[in-house]
């Protein structure tokens, strides 16, 4: 049986540090995978994403309410990947065919062409439809935890990733019509 949250919490705030690095386990992973999607550079995101658990173990005496840990800690994540693009100068992300030079089947290049279309979609998103695309999506969140999360009501939420989603279709639909040029792959 999983010890839930608000109890891990309470034994962290007691100097527990087992305690707390169960919650990291638990959410270290969502995280990242949250920071690296807001972030073009994988080292960064790995930065972050340890700068948000050392801002969580300080801060756990102004936690309110210890059964909104998540939703706490996801905070702490938005508003570190804010301050961070605020305080570094803008870096261009590695291309693709950069990461993984290595050729494989032609159904793995034609999907990892298609997952390059649609990370390159979202990246070209403002950064509030990034947050509710990543939120919802990667890491599965109901529109009430990104409200609380970003601290925007319900309809707001809803409204940006009804946008993100418009966005995201009429940039792969263009680069499914435009051909391989705008993945960068050959056929």
């Amino acid at each position: 049986m999983e010890i839930p949250d608000s109890v891990l919490v309470e034994q962290s705030r007691s100097g527990d540090r087992a305690a707390f690095e169960r919650l990291y386990r638990r959410y270290a992973t969502g995280v990242f995978g949250f920071v690296r999607r807001m972030l073009p550079r994988r080292e960064d995101a790995e930065d972050l994403t340890v700068q948000v658990f050392a801002k969580a173990w300080n801060g756990l005496n102004a936690l309110r309410d210890n059964e909104a840990f998540k939703t706490w800690l996801f905070r702490i994540a938005v508003r570190q990947v804010q301050d961070f693009r605020k305080s570094s100068r803008p870096t261009e992300p590695i291309p693709p065919q950069l990461q993984d030079p290595t050729p494989g089947p032609e159904s793995q290049a034609m999907e990892r062409a298609r997952a390059d279309a649609l990370h390159g979609a979202i990246d070209a998103l403002s950064e509030e439809h990034r947050q509710v695309i990543s939120l919802y999506y990667g890491q599965q969140m109901s529109v009430e935890e990104i409200g609380r999360i970003l601290r925007l009501p319900r309809g707001t939420v809803v409204s940006r990733l009804a946008r993100a989603r418009d966005a995201l279709r009429r940039s792969l639909s263009s680069a499914v019509a435009l051909g391989p040029e705008v993945t960068g792959d050959a056929v």
